[in-house]
């Protein structure tokens, strides 16, 4: 997947045709677009417009939910691509912005069928006061399974074809000169771990 492009009310979508060529051309399947406020028909008519753009190099364009995004939950990221209407669209779920946003297991069945791929990380307990878990998000998550979000339910909630991947950025580890090969290690192992004691 390529990381990542944020669609602006003043970025040239333009911008993002290099990225997406040298994508293209590396075998990459995918592009995590997301999409920033603005007025609604501009935002549905803009990131259709990206999604054309994408479908030239074969990539599915995946939007992220957040608080601090256009998009927050999963019932507004499905009205949002129903909108759209293009075949190469789909929902990225990153768990931590799912739970700090007090999202219910159950709203995923919500995105059947549109959801494309998750993002698989852990919280710590108590979740930070909303102006701060950008700086959770960015620099301080956990391994899957190690923290205190219903991993095991979400997981169970969701198609078994979704494409998992892991986004755990750990600044105090980086800081003490764990590498960034040991830290990929460790949240490989942890995840393989948590989708291991589901049941079958």
């Amino acid at each position: 997947m390529l990381e990542s492009f944020s669609i602006t009310p003043e970025v040239d979508l333009e911008s993002f045709r290099p990225a997406f060529e040298a994508g293209g051309y590396l075998g990459a399947a995918s592009a995590n677009v997301q999409v920033r406020a603005d007025e609604q028909a501009r935002m549905v008519d803009r990131f259709g417009r990206v999604c054309e753009m994408a479908r030239e190099y074969g990539l599915v364009v995946a939007t992220e939910m957040s608080r601090r995004m256009a998009l927050k939950t999963v019932p507004e990221g499905v009205a949002f691509l129903k909108q759209v209407g293009a075949s190469n669209a789909r929902l990225l779920i990153d768990t931590l912005h799912f739970f700090r946003f007090d999202q219910p297991v159950e709203s995923l069945a919500e995105g059947e069928g549109l959801i494309g791929r998750i993002q698989l990380c852990d919280g710590r307990s108590p979740a930070p006061p909303a102006d701060e878990q950008l700086q959770e998000a960015m620099h301080d998550r956990l391994p899957a399974g190690e923290g205190v979000l219903p991993l095991r339910e979400f997981l169970a909630a969701i198609p078994e074809d979704i494409l998992i991947g892991i986004e755990v950025p750990m600044r105090e580890l980086q800081q003490q000169g764990v590498s960034a090969a040991e830290r990929a290690a460790l949240n490989f192992r942890a995840a393989r771990k948590l989708i291991a004691s589901l049941p079958a």
